[in-house]
Order: C-alpha cells, then sequence, then structure tokens
C-alpha cells in the first residue's frame, strides 16, 4: 500500500482484525478507483462497509467499480445506499458477478 494509489482501512477488535476496506485507483483516471471489503460475518449488517466505504471516498476518489457476486446482497445494499449513483451489469458464466460502478452526485 502506498496510500495515494493504493490504500486500506481495516476494522479491529478484541480478537483481531475484522474488517478490511481497500481501494485501487486506475494509473489512467485517478479519481476511479477498484474497492472492495472483507468483514466478519458476525458483524455484517451492522453498518462498518458504509463507514468504510465513506472514509474511502475521502480519499479524492469520484468513482469506484466494484465486482459482486449476485448472492450478495448486503453488500450490493451498501452501494445502493452509499448516496452515489449507481450503474450495474450482470456478467455470466463460471462464477455469475455483478459488476458494480457508482459515482459521486454532482452537487
Amino acid at each position: 500500500m502506498d496510500y495515494e494509489n493504493q490504500f486500506a482501512l481495516v476494522g479491529e477488535a478484541t480478537d483481531g482484525i475484522v474488517a478490511v476496506g481497500r481501494f485501487y485507483r486506475d494509473p489512467k483516471h485517478p479519481d476511479r478507483a477498484e474497492v472492495a471489503f472483507t468483514i466478519a460475518d458476525a458483524l455484517q449488517g451492522q453498518g462498518i462497509g458504509t463507514s468504510l466505504l465513506e472514509r474511502l471516498a475521502s480519499k479524492g476518489i469520484t468513482t469506484f467499480e466494484a465486482d459482486v457476486l449476485p448472492a450478495n446482497q448486503e453488500m450490493l445494499e451498501v452501494f445502493v445506499n452509499s448516496g452515489f449513483e449507481m450503474s450495474q451489469r450482470v456478467e455470466r458464466g463460471r462464477r455469475p458477478r455483478r459488476s458494480v460502478a457508482f459515482a459521486a452526485v454532482p452537487a
């Protein structure tokens, strides 16, 4: 992680790391980045993903992209409720997934 183009935040509890949110900035479009989250099963649905996304967005990224498995409705809800404009496309194949792009809503 270089803290500018590759950045990660971790969430810790008494038993160790329980959440990670990270982005990888697009070198050709520095306001765009791929984003990914990992949150311990027992802590999902408690706003941790939303909080991580808000903090990552404060690093100058206006458009995020993510691949989400269709069964992961909770993560899709984080994106839907983020306040960003969202577009999706479903990719079919051996492991179907949704590619999600979401951008900051102009003020």
